[in-house]
C-alpha cells in the first residue's frame, strides 16, 4: 500500500491478500478501521470500501467514531464518487447520523457573531447586488471595531463546547478540527450531494465558526494547504448560502494567497463571486491582474474538438461546475 501506482487491483495476489486484511480488520480489530479505509480509498478500491461501508452500518460502528474519523469516510465517498446501490443505505444512514448530531453539538458558534468584524453592512439573502469597496477603505472603517473585537478574541481563542445541560460535547465539536480537516469536512458534504437541507443548515451553522478562523489566523485558512479555502468557498456557492460578510473574508483570505492558487481555482473564484453578485473591487481586480499574468507567462496548449464525441456518463459533481445564485421569488 506504499506505492498505490504499482499495486492492480484486479491481480490475485492483491484479491487474496486484501480479502484476509479486510477480514481481518473486521473481525479482529475494528480499531483499524478508519486507517485501512483511507488506504483504500487511496488506492481507489470500491469493492473494500463497499464492504467496510457495509460492515460500519451492520455493526453501528459509526455510532463510535469522532467527528473527525467520520469527515474522513465522508470525504474520500464523495472525492471518489463513490455509488454502489447496495451500500446506499448504509451511506445514507452514516450521513445523517453525522449531520444531525454535528448540528445539535455546535449551535453554541452562534454566540461568536459579537467577535467578528463586519466588513459588509448587509448580509445578501435577498440576492440583490452588493458593491464592496476596497480593502483599504474597509480597514479604515472598521479600525475602531475591529481594534476593540480582536481584544476580546485574544480572551477567547479556545472555544470549549457545551449542550443544554452543560456537559461538554467533543465527540462531535467542529473545534476538534484542523482547518484541512474543516476543509475536508464541508467539500466532502457539499460535493456529496444528498442531504442537501441538511447539509446546508450545519454550513449555515458554521459561518461565524469559520469567520472566526480566519479573522483570527489574520485570514491564513490552512499556511500548508492555501488552496483548500476555494473549495471551501464552492462548497458555500453550491449549496447557495449567500452570506455576503462570509464571501468578503473569504475575499481577504483568497487576496492573502492569491500567488499561491493555480490559473482554474483563480478562475472559479472570480465566477463565483460574479455570479453571486458579490462585486469586490480590489478582490475583482487583483483576480484580473493575476489571471492576465499566468495566461501571458503560460499560455495554455491548442486543443481541437474531438472527432469521436465522448460517452454520455451520468453527471458529477465537480469543483469546475458553474454555479449560478439562485434567485428568491
Amino acid at each position: 500500500m506504499k506505492d498505490a501506482g504499482k499495486v492492480k487491483l484486479t491481480s490475485s495476489l492483491y484479491k487474496e491478500a486484501i480479502s484476509k486484511i479486510i477480514r481481518s480488520v473486521l473481525t479482529f480489530e475494528e480499531r483499524y478501521f478508519c486507517f485501512f479505509f483511507q488506504r483504500f480509498a487511496e488506492l481507489r478500491d470500491l469493492n473494500a470500501m463497499e464492504q467496510m461501508l457495509l460492515h460500519m452500518h451492520t455493526k453501528q460502528l459509526f455510532r463510535s467514531f469522532t467527528l473527525y474519523h467520520l469527515t474522513d469516510v465522508i470525504y474520500y465517498v464523495a472525492i471518489l464518487n463513490f455509488e454502489r446501490e447496495k451500500s446506499e443505505e448504509a451511506l445514507e444512514t452514516i450521513l445523517g447520523y453525522l449531520l444531525s448530531n454535528a448540528i445539535r453539538a455546535n449551535g453554541y458558534v452562534r454566540h461568536l457573531e459579537r467577535r467578528l468584524v463586519n466588513h459588509a453592512g448587509v448580509q445578501g439573502a435577498d440576492g440583490k447586488p452588493v458593491y464592496i469597496r476596497s480593502s483599504a477603505k474597509r480597514r479604515e472603517a472598521t479600525r475602531k471595531e475591529s481594534t476593540r473585537k480582536e481584544a476580546e478574541r485574544k480572551n477567547a481563542t479556545t472555544l470549549v463546547p457545551h449542550t443544554r445541560e452543560g456537559h461538554c460535547t467533543p465527540q462531535f465539536d467542529v473545534n476538534s478540527l484542523s482547518n484541512v480537516m474543516l476543509h475536508k469536512l464541508i467539500y466532502g458534504l457539499a460535493k456529496i450531494n444528498r442531504k442537501r437541507a441538511l447539509v446546508r443548515e450545519l454550513l449555515t451553522l458554521l459561518v461565524p465558526y469559520i469567520r472566526f478562523q480566519l479573522q483570527t489566523k489574520h485570514y491564513v485558512f490552512s499556511s500548508e494547504r492555501p488552496d483548500v479555502i476555494v473549495k471551501v468557498l464552492w462548497s458555500y456557492a453550491f449549496l447557495h448560502v449567500r452570506h455576503v460578510n462570509l464571501f468578503v473574508d473569504f475575499s481577504l483570505c483568497i487576496q492573502v494567497a492569491i500567488n499561491q492558487l493555480q490559473l482554474d481555482q483563480l478562475k472559479i473564484v472570480k465566477n463565483i463571486f460574479l455570479n453571486f453578485f458579490i462585486f469586490d473591487e480590489l478582490l475583482l481586480d487583483t483576480l484580473e491582474e493575476r489571471i492576465g499574468d499566468i495566461e501571458e507567462k503560460w499560455p495554455g496548449p491548442l486543443s481541437q474538438p474531438r472527432k469521436k464525441p465522448f460517452k454520455k456518463k451520468k453527471r458529477r459533481v465537480a469543483l469546475t461546475d458553474q454555479v449560478k445564485l439562485r434567485m428568491q421569488r
